[in-house]
């Protein structure tokens, strides 16, 4: 029998573009770190940044001065400087950034001790003066905005950890109650206790993911780690609000546990392919089990069934199957994250 394959990507969505998005991500997240722990004021390293930071600003002012003939307002060049200090070493760097500034300019450009500064000097003098000031007032403000908001993720992230340990306490009481209250009905316990650990497992992904949107990828690849070698997985980089991820996450299991039971993964010859796209308005999966024998429709909804089929109505959902003789076809269409 013919079978239809798709191929698996290695890294779904890590496109050249992608990786360079992500190399952005991690520079701006490293500078975010510099500036919110920064440099300690007073030290060695405060004073070395201040000194090259007004040192390369001075070399780039003879160079401009040198192209622009004079033409140019004297403290262009230092203005970046003083912002530099200020965000990585403290207010009290900026500071002496731009009386360091003032000091150069003012023998180096404007003539120095017994030159009487000419009215433009004295307006570029205030005018780098009080937009130094704004610099350094504007720059601490973001600089402990950055700190208290780096403060409350870990406050946040502390929370998170508690709530998934406590979390995962809850299921195993939860699982210990349903093997203890069905001790002489095995199968049904391992059958409940399978449900609770699907959604376990799914909240383990969507707390693990930034925004807590759940990959559909990764949820897939959760639910049937078993039997990655007989499974291919095709379709776009697909995001998931927790309540769709909760919901699909449980349709996953059933249907892997009807593969285990009755269909692609009751024997070793089955093969499970699963493909999805997105439109404008919502996902489509499609849910394809190759089986050596045609399956045979049910003749009556099971638990499991009615199940499913409960959590795609929740979601705004839908959900149908079809059983060709290769074997089944479950077609899901749930809203876009």
């Amino acid at each position: 029998m013919l079978r239809a394959q798709f191929p698996l990507p290695p890294d779904e969505g890590r496109s050249e573009i992608g990786v360079l998005a992500e190399l952005r991500h991690m520079v701006r997240g490293k500078l975010r770190d510099l500036v919110a722990g920064g440099i300690p004021p007073w030290s060695v390293s405060a004073l070395l940044l201040v000194l090259g930071s007004v040192g390369l600003a001075t070399l780039l002012r003879f160079l401009v001065g040198l192209i622009g003939r004079g033409q140019i307002v004297p403290f262009a060049t230092f203005f970046p400087a003083v912002l530099i200090t200020v965000l990585l070493a403290g207010p009290w760097a900026g500071a002496v950034a731009a009386a360091l500034s003032i000091g150069i300019v003012w023998f180096a450009f404007m003539g120095g001790i017994g030159v009487s500064p000419s009215p433009a000097d004295i307006v570029n003098l205030a005018m780098f003066t009080i937009g130094s000031a704004t610099i350094i007032l504007l720059a601490e403000i973001y600089r402990r905005m950055l700190r208290d908001f780096r403060r409350q993720k870990r406050q946040f992230e502390l929370l998170t950890r508690e709530m998934e340990h406590r979390g995962k306490n809850t299921f195993a009481v939860v699982e210990a109650i349903v093997y203890q209250s069905l001790e002489g009905e095995r199968d049904k316990a391992e059958a409940i206790a399978g449900r609770i650990h699907a959604v376990s497992s799914t909240n383990d992904i969507i707390n693990s993911m930034e925004g807590n949107a759940a990959p559909l990828r990764a949820l897939l690849e959760s639910k049937l780690s078993t039997f990655m070698a007989r499974t291919a997985l095709q379709g776009p980089p697909t995001l998931l609000t927790p309540q769709v991820a909760r919901a699909l996450g449980l349709v996953f299991h059933e249907l892997v546990v009807n593969a285990i039971k009755y269909g692609a993964l009751r024997t070793n010859d089955g093969h499970i392919d699963v493909t999805w796209n997105d439109d404008s308005a919502a996902t489509t999966l499609v849910w394809t089990e190759t089986t050596p024998t045609p399956i045979t429709a049910p003749s009556q909804h099971g638990f499991g069934t009615r199940l499913v089929t409960r959590m795609m109505k929740g979601i705004g959902g839908t959900i149908g199957a079809d059983f060709p003789p290769s074997g089944i076809v479950v077609t899901l269409r749930f809203p876009k994250g």
